[in-house]
């Protein structure tokens, strides 16, 4: 995993290098491909979506005879992407803390171990399926960025 978001942080750095190589301002700075992964509120992965969100509008291929380009709109796989990585796991963190402090009727140790099992299991369990979801879905996603980035800048 941690070779993994090397790996992401390099390519979306070299993105965003590529489109200002290319004469198109950016929002974000390319060193925020790296740092935008671990600056507050890095739970939530605002900046990485924003700047995915930007890559991929300005990665748009040029327009034909000087007709707009209908492929400059968002991707939506970007917004489920970021539901799945971003959102459900601090919704699942807030289920977690809840059933912890609140839903404890008998306070028994035994009580409290049965709760926490049955709670954490549901909870793992939401937060595999999530995982794996934003997974298939982020390589679906970065494989289309990529194809239309290189299809902007020529590259192989």
């Amino acid at each position: 995993m941690f070779v993994g978001a090397i790996l992401v942080m390099i390519w979306m750095f070299r993105i965003t290098s590529n489109l200002r190589k290319h004469g198109m301002s950016t929002t974000w700075h390319p060193l925020f491909a790296i740092f935008g992964w671990m600056l507050p509120p890095g739970v939530l992965f605002v900046i990485p979506a924003l700047m995915l969100r930007e890559q991929w509008s300005k990665s748009a291929p040029p327009a034909q005879a000087g007709a707009p380009s209908a492929d400059s709109k968002d991707n939506p796989l970007l917004l489920i992407w970021w539901l799945f990585f971003g959102l459900l796991p601090l919704i699942m963190l807030g289920v977690s803390a809840n059933s912890m402090f609140t839903g404890f009727g008998d306070t028994s140790t035994e009580a409290v171990a049965q709760t926490l099992a049955e709670t954490g299991f549901a909870v793992t369990m939401i937060g595999a399926v999530g995982s794996l979801i934003a997974a298939v879905v982020f390589i679906v996603f970065s494989r289309q960025l990529t194809a239309r980035h290189r299809s902007l800048t020529g590259e192989n």
